[in-house]
């Protein structure tokens, strides 16, 4: 039990960096993961899967997804501002994460407060 308390200590390394990079509009590379949580690539990747659930790749894109639907909550910005401050290529790459991902669109999202708040709360867990 000690080992997986130290190992999901150090995948959270990983997780601050792929936020931290995320808030620089990088992405952080699997090199980058493996040595911030002081492992190597194979066994980081392997067991960050199976300690989290998910792989790094869909990590990263449910951070971006987390961060344009907070850009969507300000009224001021239009979803091609979102998509692109959250990191997108442009608003129909969001619109297709969206789309896989939630089953929605950004429209719809932002015409229901109370769904895109929820959403965004299941996206921004840790």
């Amino acid at each position: 039990m000690a080992n997986q308390a130290y190992l999901l200590q150090q995948l959270n390394k990983a997780v601050l960096l792929m936020v931290t990079k995320l808030d620089q509009e990088q992405q952080a590379s699997l090199d980058e993961l493996a040595e911030a949580a002081a492992l190597s690539k194979y066994h980081f990747h392997r067991i960050y899967r199976l300690l989290l659930g998910e792989t790094c790749q869909q990590t990263q894109l449910r951070l971006k997804l987390a961060k344009a639907g907070q850009a969507l909550t300000l009224a001021q910005n239009s979803v091609t501002e979102a998509a692109l401050q959250a990191g997108f290529a442009s608003s129909q790459s969001l619109a297709k994460a969206l789309q896989r991902e939630l089953g929605s669109n950004a429209t719809d999202l932002r015409s229901d407060p109370d769904r895109l708040s929820s959403v965004m709360q299941e996206l921004a867990r840790p």
